[in-house]
């Protein structure tokens, strides 16, 4: 009898163990779990961590996609739109490359600690990076994408990284606002 339910208690462990291995292995492979990582990166002044889940050229790339040559196309009337189109993204593309290193330096800066900020890096934490200053982070899956909306408009876009179970951030809608916190 001893012997019987020994045998039953260690299958029973087995089973919990798996279970728990499951469980991990598929929540691992969330976009929830990406943002609870970044969570983590951002309170514990991990770059490394922060990193694997932002997809920095992704986001740099939509930027100027989406935000800079957007920029340059509106105006009064279709000669103005032409003519700053023409001037602005000349200039956009003039200083592109500097642009493009003081973004990447305002995303690692936060994950880095306040005395290793650049001395004009902004200080943030998780819930002014992920919208929320308390309670559960919504995020929304869209098919192959998903995506915080904070308060401020600014949209957070995850993204499956090709070839990997994470998710990244491949676009921040409004990058402009949450770069100036």
């Amino acid at each position: 009898m001893f012997v019987k339910t020994k045998k039953i208690t260690i299958l029973a462990a087995v089973i919990l163990i798996f279970a728990g291995i499951g469980y991990f292995w598929w929540l691992s492979g969330t976009p929830e779990y990406s943002v609870f990582q970044i969570r983590k990166a951002v309170e514990t002044n991990d770059l490394e961590l922060g990193l694997k889940y932002i997809d920095v050229d992704s986001v740099l790339e939509n930027f100027w996609v989406k935000e800079i040559e957007n920029m340059f196309l509106t105006g009064r009337t279709e000669e103005l739109v032409e003519l700053n189109a023409i001037f602005g993204l000349q200039i956009a593309e003039i200083t592109k490359p500097a642009v493009e290193e003081q973004i990447r330096q305002g995303i690692k800066n936060w994950f880095l600690a306040p005395a290793e900020k650049e001395p004009s890096g902004q200080v943030i934490t998780s819930a002014v990076f992920l919208g929320q200053e308390t309670g559960k982070i919504e995020v929304v899956k869209q098919n192959n994408t998903a995506y915080i909306e904070r308060p401020d408009g600014v949209k957070v876009i995850f993204t499956k990284k090709e070839g990997e179970r994470h998710w990244v951030v491949s676009e921040i809608e409004g990058l402009v606002n949450l770069l100036k916190i």
